[in-house]
């Protein structure tokens, strides 16, 4: 017997309608006879895998329907139920963004053409003053990911990052230093703070196009430095998301890269959980989650729990590559989530009156489903206020929190997580 609060309401009533949205789209799926897998031209050794898919389908209706029925029962503190939502973007925005270019040389001569045809000198510029750590891992990606996106359209010109305030001899973090050498692989001269923006010969009439990002409304790009004042909308990070992010995973990954085609069937579903043990924002029954979902699906999923990605950026993207579903505390760890594939679940979870449409967009930008974990009976966007967390320090504080999410609102959620990615898988 449910027990309804006046806060949980209108949570359980969209829930239920979603869930009825997917067993209707289950049913008709299942009605997929053999013939018609060879038909739609699956090869022989994808059935195998075919049939697996059909029937974790089968047990995901059988637990929707359960969990629906059952509800959740009371958490022991200080374990937290969390209720999850999809990520969706306000009315009207995108995880893309606007630039302009500007005339270094402010000469008359001018270019109207075709961008992949230009063959001249873009500059794109990496600034201290987009955010207060440019050694902090997702702030770096937060302009070099833009910057990367940009230059990817001028596929014919000669490409420059340039970094202003910052040297280079002090970005220290090995993730970024891997990018940087990424973005040298694939064309793109790095100009250390300092190098004058006249990268051609001296004397030779060029133009030299400087990329400017134009400064969004929503999402802390850039950030606004004088008056700190911090959106939690959404960050943006790639102009044409799927073909920007291809390009780019591409380069990290190399030989691990897959098509998202080619992941279609495989089975069974990997389960990457992150806890960030030892570290801000902890996710404390992380391991009994483990366990719980190893009971209940069984050899369906296969559960991976580390604490956070370590090593090369290769080594990190291939992590988050190789995963179907990601489960992990809200943290620097996920700006990995560049790289995963077409139709990859991430459940972010956020600590109490904390919470921040930072990295989701990268998950949609790949092609990904964003959820949003937030604790039970709670609203994410009320409990947190922009001007509140606009303060360092508060902001700070509120970060630092564990996560006690529990195992038990993990496991009600999967059953809903497993039939958007096989729905995704499908182009549904």
């Amino acid at each position: 017997m449910k027990n309804w609060s006046s806060s949980s309401l209108l949570q359980e009533l969209a829930a239920e309608q979603e869930q009825k949205l997917l067993f209707t789209s289950l049913r008709r799926r299942r009605k997929t006879s053999m013939d018609e897998v060879h038909v739609m031209g699956i090869q022989d050794n994808t059935v195998e895998e075919d049939d697996m898919m059909r029937k974790l389908e089968a047990k995901a209706i059988r637990l929707l329907y359960r969990n629906q029925r059952e509800g959740l029962g009371h958490a022991l503190p200080p374990k937290t139920h969390y209720a999850f939502t999809t990520f969706q973007l306000s009315l009207g925005q995108s995880t893309s963004f606007t630039y302009n270019l500007t005339n270094y040389q402010n000469d008359t001569l001018e270019w109207n053409g075709d961008i992949s045809s230009y063959k001249g000198r873009v500059v794109c510029e990496i600034n201290k003053l987009h955010s207060l750590n440019m050694n902090h891992i997702p702030h770096f990606a937060q302009v070099a990911f833009p910057c990367w996106s940009v230059l990817h359209q001028f596929a014919s010109a000669k490409r420059y990052i340039k970094l202003n305030r910052i040297q280079l001899k002090k970005l220290t973090s090995k993730w970024i230093i891997d990018l940087i050498e990424i973005f040298r692989d694939a064309g793109i001269t790095l100009l250390d703070h300092g190098t004058s923006e006249q990268v051609g010969p001296k004397g030779m009439k060029e133009t030299v196009w400087a990329i400017s990002i134009d400064k969004q409304n929503n999402g802390g790009f850039p950030r606004e430095l004088e008056n700190l004042k911090f959106s939690v909308e959404n960050s943006k990070y790639f102009l044409n998301s799927h073909l920007d992010v291809q390009a780019l995973q591409r380069r990290v990954l190399a030989t691990n890269f897959t098509q998202g085609s080619q992941r279609r069937h495989r089975m069974p579903l990997r389960a990457l959980l992150i806890d960030r043990a030892g570290s801000t924002r902890e996710w404390i029954y992380s391991n009994e989650t483990a366990s719980q979902i190893k009971r209940e699906w069984g050899d369906d999923i296969h559960v991976k729990v580390i604490s956070t990605l370590n090593g090369t950026l290769h080594e990190q993207a291939i992590e988050m590559h190789n995963a179907d579903i990601i489960i992990s505390p809200h943290g620097a760890q996920l700006t990995n989530l560049a790289f995963i594939c077409p139709c990859t679940a991430v459940l972010e979870l956020f600590p109490h009156n904390y919470y921040l449409g930072y990295f989701q967009p990268l998950v949609l930008s790949a092609g990904g489903i964003a959820f949003d974990g937030y604790p039970w009976d709670r609203s994410p966007l009320v409990d947190t206020s922009a001007e509140f967390i606009s303060d360092k320090k508060t902001r700070q504080s509120l970060r630092k929190s564990p996560i006690y999410a529990s195992p038990e609102s993990i496991l009600r959620v999967l059953p809903n997580v497993i039939s958007h990615i096989l729905s995704c898988r499908r182009g549904e």
